[in-house]
């Protein structure tokens, strides 16, 4: 964001180049507008140089007065004005910018325009305070040396009051607003590098520069480059160039009698000041409001963004607390739930390669996949000890109490879902993934004896992920069987126990499988 207290710092380095910049910047805009102003070609009555000196300051701080005192001394010289007048004046002018900025600075106004009490702070102290008493001095020191009659003090101050201020109200916020898009020199990318070709052309035809007397207008060779650098700049090319466009359109239409200046009449000039105010006003003002959009959606994003990072954290909080219980009351090891992870993650990926249910295999359900794995037997913290440690084959009677529990873990998480509202995708996968692991393609499985697709997709690559996982894996009652038993005996099973989509990825990266299980090996 831009402060105050970014561009106003007592402490900053004198920076010579911009001084000279803002110099250039105040004399040839300020010759450009009086050649302008003699030529009909531009409002009346705005003087130009006090808003971008306005903006230099905001923008480089302090040290920008002392181009302005430079600018309007040499611009005054240039206009036959005595020196020591002109050396008085642009002690003024720079004297009242920086009483300007220390008051930005003291109440740390916000110049990014994100809204437009922005704008108007900016408007009240240029206007009411900078501007009124660099007009009310600038004619003291013109009383005082003889430049200026008492008779004509009153209307003249008032016409350099409301030409500075117009251009503090109307040229220092746009200069703001476009300079805090960071726009670079060269930003056009590839080809467009024509388009600022073609803006300096249409300024050359439009004003007629190149056959322009040098000794009508001295600084055109400064101006030229100023000129130049504008449209190779993006944001203040596109301004310069609707600019440029607008005023051609009107001079060419009224030369027909179609122009909206024909209907003034002899006050066209009256007219076109209407109509310049009406193009920048608009601008200005639209900038302004998609600052503040621009604001108030960043604000939303943010957020979001952190009711996203909230709600990420407090799933993996109550997944970890999930995870904790159901290793405490599971007979299988650590490593069992990290291996099949692992295999799981695997399974989605080679189904998605082979173009099997894309949609459903998107990067956030695989990532939900992962994260849900570990609960794939939470349910087991309901089954008694003396059936769930049980060192050997179990009874009919305790196998079907065994079996209960997928049917308890669905309802545990289940509940988790609904008593603390975590409705997350994660957690739908993991009550999935607990209540449909122990199904079977052909309906044979439990607990509810479904087939098909009718199985959760996640269930049914656990399913295998879990089935690969034991059989390899040795227990007090059995011996591990070998990767290429494991295999056959899931290949066998295809159609029957497993979707022979999932087996046939499977049967793909077997090999990985096999990685996999001696990587984490209990």
């Amino acid at each position: 964001m831009l402060t105050s207290s970014t561009f106003f710092n007592i402490n900053s380095v004198v920076k010579l180049p911009l001084i000279i910049f803002t110099a250039l910047l105040y004399l040839s805009f300020g010759e450009f507008t009086f050649f302008l102003e003699k030529t009909n070609l531009v409002v009346a009555g705005m003087f130009i140089p006090e808003g971008i000196s306005l903006a230099m300051g905001l923008l480089y701080g302090p040290w920008m007065a002392l181009g302005v005192l430079i600018g309007q001394f040499l611009l005054a010289a240039l206009n036959d004005t005595p020196y020591l007048t002109s050396v008085l004046l642009g002690m003024s002018n720079a004297l009242c910018l920086l009483l300007a900025l220390s008051i930005y600075r003291k109440y740390r106004i916000n110049f990014s325009f994100d809204s437009f009490s922005d704008y108007a702070h900016l408007v009240l102290v240029s206007i009411f305070v900078q501007q009124a008493l660099s007009a009310l001095l600038g004619h003291f020191i013109l009383f005082c040396t003889g430049e200026i009659l008492a008779t004509q003090v009153s209307s003249s101050v008032l016409s350099w009051w409301t030409a500075n201020a117009l251009a503090c109200f109307l040229i220092t916020p746009l200069i703001l607003i476009f300079a805090s898009k960071s726009e670079s020199i060269f930003a056009y990318p590839g080809k467009l590098w024509v388009a600022p070709a073609l803006i300096l052309v249409l300024i050359f035809l439009r004003f007629d520069f190149l056959d322009t007397n040098l000794v009508d207008f001295p600084v055109f060779p400064f101006l030229l480059p100023l000129l130049a650098w504008i449209a190779f700049t993006r944001a203040f090319g596109l301004l310069l160039l609707t600019t440029v466009i607008g005023y051609s359109g009107i001079e060419y239409a009224t030369a027909f009698g179609i122009g909206p200046l024909d209907a003034f009449g002899e006050f066209a000039f009256v007219g076109l000041n209407f109509i310049s105010f009406g193009i920048l006003l608009p601008i200005m003002f639209a900038c302004i409001l998609f600052k503040e959009k621009d604001k108030y959606e960043k604000q939303i994003t943010e957020l979001a963004n952190k009711q996203t990072i909230r709600a990420d954290n407090r799933e993996k909080q109550l997944l970890g607390t999930l995870n904790a219980l159901s290793k405490a009351r599971d007979n299988e090891t650590g490593n069992h739930i990290i291996r099949t992870q692992n295999y799981v993650l695997l399974l989605a990926r080679q189904l998605k390669k082979n173009g099997h249910y894309n949609e459903l295999l998107s990067p956030i359900f695989m990532h939900n996949l992962f994260q849900a794995a570990p609960l794939h037997d939470i349910g087991k913290v309901g089954i008694p000890d003396d059936i769930l440690l049980f060192p050997g084959p179990l009874s009919a009677e305790k196998w079907k109490i065994m079996q209960t529990h997928a049917m308890i873990g669905e309802e545990i998480l289940g509940s988790v879902i609904k008593s603390e509202g975590n409705i997350t995708d994660t957690m739908v996968i993991a009550k999935n993934i607990a209540g449909g692991h122990h199904e079977k393609w052909d309906g044979t499985g439990y607990p509810r004896g479904v087939k098909g697709k009718k199985i959760p997709l996640a269930a049914r690559i656990m399913a295998l992920a879990d089935m690969y996982d034991a059989l390899v894996s040795s227990r007090v009652y059995k011996k591990a069987w070998t990767h290429a038993e494991a295999v056959a005996e899931i290949k066998k099973l295809s159609g029957s126990h497993f979707d022979p989509k999932i087996v046939k990825a499977f049967l793909q990266i077997k090999d990985t499988f096999k990685n996999i299980n001696k990587k984490y090996q209990d």
